[in-house]
């Protein structure tokens, strides 16, 4: 085999191979990513970071992160913020050491810490926990 053709092959497969790694190693910018759906097919919870790293096996590593979940309407239901997180595709979790505020119809609450399961949509707070009550938010959806 001619060593052009050689080089040709051992080019492609580093090119091949860097692109493999670069996946699994370098963050994404601006990532969406659905983590539950309603019945009707639309969303409703799905997770946003200003960048995750997301190896094709193992869990994904987002930071700046924005978890949102919706009604069956679109409605948005809630919103959880947190400075990074782990998600674990597999047992559908979401787990962080650092801070985070969930706000859900005008009741805030705010800590360190946290694991999130998907399935069962519990969310516990680990450390510091607060909580923030703003009537004026929840007025109305208490009176139907």
């Amino acid at each position: 085999m001619a060593d052009w053709v050689k080089g040709i092959a051992l080019l492609t497969f580093l090119t091949v191979s860097v692109h493999v790694l670069a996946r699994d190693l370098l963050p994404i910018e601006n990532v969406r990513i659905p983590l539950a759906r309603h019945p009707d097919g639309s969303i409703h919870r799905q997770l946003h970071a200003g960048s995750a790293t997301m190896p094709e096996k193992g869990p994904i590593l987002a930071k700046d992160v924005r978890v949102e979940t919706f009604t069956p309407e679109g409605e948005l239901e809630m919103v959880v913020e947190a400075v990074d997180c782990k998600y674990l595709r597999r047992g559908g979790k979401v787990t962080s050491t650092n801070a985070i505020k969930a706000n859900a119809r005008g009741i805030v609450l705010t800590g360190k810490g946290f694991k999130w399961n998907i399935k069962s949509e519990q969310l516990r707070i680990q450390e510091n926990v607060r909580m923030e009550f703003n009537r004026q938010n929840t007025s109305e959806k208490i009176k139907k």
